[in-house]
């Protein structure tokens, strides 16, 4: 059992070194860096949809996220908390010395994610069109033939609708829910969370996954929420949920050449029959348990008896949680999704040492160090 325990210390300090980078702002807009990784990963899987630079995207989306971390603390090495982590470690060394063109790409998408939303932020007023001519002026993007303006376009497109979940704070925290002190994460903080979380909790799963490609839905799984907003099951049953959110996500994939196997991959989520599938559904419910225990462990909760306005808070199974004993929000939420874990031996043994321990968080709202921001 000690093993079990040490097992998921490692991975829990895992995540939350990648969680605190939702709360580290790395603009004057008070952009989190955990939403400039986001737009980076968003922004490399789209022009892989267009151009196929690279041989292997995944490599690509982990070298970014895992280098907001890496470049946030000393001497950090995934291979101190997870056993795969001498693979991500090796990624992370090819980033650092960039000789391949994998290294180079995720750098390019770094610095193309800070330009262009530079230009997102700085033109308020501006159609999507005129933000597009923009980028091509600053040469971001350098369109040879009218077949590669229009792909370009694309990737701009879906760039710029997923920018709105950098934006949208996560309905779960908000004044009608859980309403949270202070700052709260958005959709594209939560998305960057099951990345890293999904990292952790692959290191020795019962079962054979294919984390490439969880990682490759999860980055993508919210984006019916860019049209429909973020949903609670107190909101709107999950039926009517899922049916705008399937038409929401055809819309935002627009003409993006992989836009069949991403929306299959969509489906997939939502049905939760494939092994992949299940695994970064459970990524997701489980990033939420533990944000909550973060925000409570961290005096961002209010106490049960505040909660007058909150939708979740008067639905009769919430009430019979508390008739039952539920004394904290967490409380709540743990009662609420541990079930969705039963199958699971991995998912179950996390969300109990969640449970048990606390997940504080010093890092301060403040622009991180330029080695990060300096592109």
């Amino acid at each position: 059992m000690s093993s079990i325990i040490e097992e998921n210390k490692r991975k829990i300090e895992f995540y939350l070194k990648g969680n605190a980078l939702k709360d580290s702002i790395i603009d004057n807009n008070g952009r989190s860096i955990a939403e400039h990784l986001y737009g980076s990963m968003i922004l490399a899987r789209a022009i892989q949809s267009e151009f196929k630079p690279s041989e292997d995207i995944s490599k690509v989306l982990r070298m970014i996220a895992l280098e907001g971390i890496e470049l946030t603390n000393d001497d950090f090495k995934c291979s101190d908390y997870l056993t795969n982590g001498s693979k991500y470690d090796k990624e992370l060394e090819e980033k650092k010395r960039m000789v391949t063109f994998d290294s180079i790409f995720a750098n390019i998408c770094r610095v193309n994610d800070m330009r262009l939303h530079r230009i997102i932020e700085e033109n308020p007023d501006k159609c999507f069109y005129e933000l597009y001519k923009e980028a091509v002026r600053k040469g971001i993007f350098k369109p040879k033939s009218f077949e590669e303006n229009k792909k370009y376009q694309e990737i701009f497109r879906f760039y710029y609708n997923n920018m709105e979940l950098e934006k949208n704070e996560r309905t779960g925290w908000d004044n009608e829910h859980w309403d949270i002190i202070g700052k709260r994460e958005s959709v594209a903080d939560h998305i960057y969370g099951t990345i890293i979380l999904s990292l952790a909790m692959a290191d020795n799963y019962e079962k054979d996954i294919n984390l490439d490609k969880v990682l490759q839905t999860l980055l993508i799984h919210e984006i019916g929420e860019i049209e429909i907003g973020d949903k609670t099951p107190f909101d709107m049953t999950k039926e009517e949920k899922a049916r705008l959110e399937h038409k929401a996500m055809q819309h935002v994939l627009g003409n993006l050449s992989d836009e069949d196997e991403m929306y299959k991959s969509l489906l997939e989520f939502d049905e939760e029959e494939k092994k992949e599938a299940e695994f970064a559904h459970r990524c997701d419910k489980l990033e939420a348990d533990i944000q909550s225990k973060i925000y409570e462990d961290n005096g961002k909760q209010k106490s049960l008896d505040e909660q007058q306005n909150n939708v979740a808070f008067k639905s009769p199974k919430v009430q019979k949680m508390i008739q039952e004993g539920a004394n904290t929000a967490f409380d709540i939420w743990y009662l609420y999704d541990k079930d969705i874990y039963k199958d699971s031996e991995t998912f179950r043994n996390m969300l109990e040492y969640v449970k048990e321990n606390s997940l504080t968080n010093t890092r301060k709202h403040t622009l991180v160090p330029s080695t990060l921001v300096a592109l």
